[in-house]
């Protein structure tokens, strides 16, 4: 820019993309040179003051990304919500992921073998 060699810069957001005066491709859909700038107060004063032609672009946020960020908690949260009581309602037993001893509801506990009375679960 101190060179002035420097013809349009486009602005958005922190982001910066521009032009040389002579351009290495003239043909080209691309800017010549893109960089984010740090937060600087005088860059449009140093860009003016070099004759830079400035287009400053707004930046915007997809409505997508926004929607799913506010709204997918409330969703996720309700979806868990009907699953657990659907659960509750078939008894709840299958939800269980603790493992129950055998006998404890009832069933038949096998018979102890060689190794299984002294701690040995096989």
């Amino acid at each position: 820019m101190e060179q002035d060699k420097v013809a349009d810069v486009v602005i958005k957001g922190s982001e910066v993309a521009g032009n040389y005066k002579e351009r290495p491709d003239a043909t080209a859909k691309y800017p010549d040179f893109r960089t984010i700038s740090p937060p600087y107060d005088k860059l449009v004063d140093d860009l003016k003051a070099h004759h830079v032609s400035i287009n400053v672009k707004e930046l915007k946020d997809s409505a997508w990304l926004t929607l799913l960020i506010s709204w997918g908690p409330f969703v996720l949260l309700i979806g868990l919500w009907v699953m657990f009581m659907r659960q509750m309602q078939q008894g709840g037993n299958k939800a269980m992921v603790l493992r129950q001893e055998p006998g404890a509801r009832g069933e038949p506990q096998p018979e102890k073998g060689h190794l299984q009375g002294r701690g040995w679960r096989g």
